[in-house]
């Protein structure tokens, strides 16, 4: 499996740091990443804009250690992380490809997450979101 988590790093999510950590460290660790497997993973995070922590990789070492970068500040722009998290996921073929969305769900900056989480579907991507602080169910479950 192919798994990019992208994690909310807007302001809102103030708090929420060490349980978003923890929770991506736990999952990665079952996805036996590694040459053997074929499975990757890389981590975005996103607050108005977004960027890649941690490009797709074998090494779980690798994925732990960029987790330590992840930060909360500034509004929250969904659509930004996914774009960034299609994008990272766009190489890899050989193996299911699945986003991750770690959020409160409160979209205040960029456009419409609807949007953008269609055109994710759209090229084959699976996502699941995984909520953290107060959520807003609405846009979680789209």
């Amino acid at each position: 499996v192919n798994v990019c988590f992208v994690l909310d790093g807007s302001g809102s999510m103030n708090g929420q740091q060490a349980g978003v950590r923890s929770f991506v460290r736990s999952l990665a660790s079952q996805l036996h990443l590694g040459p053997v497997s074929g499975s990757q993973a890389c981590i975005v995070e996103f607050d108005s804009s977004s960027q890649t922590l941690q490009a797709l990789t074998t090494s779980y070492p690798a994925v732990s250690s960029a987790l330590n970068s992840y930060t909360t500040s500034g509004p929250t722009n969904i659509g930004a992380g996914l774009i960034t998290g299609m994008n990272n996921l766009m190489s890899a073929t050989n193996h299911p490809r699945t986003i991750v969305l770690l959020s409160d769900g409160e979209n205040t900056a960029g456009g419409n997450p609807y949007t953008v989480a269609n055109t994710v579907k759209a090229a084959g991507i699976s996502i699941f979101a995984v909520g953290f602080g107060t959520v807003s169910l609405n846009t979680l479950t789209a």
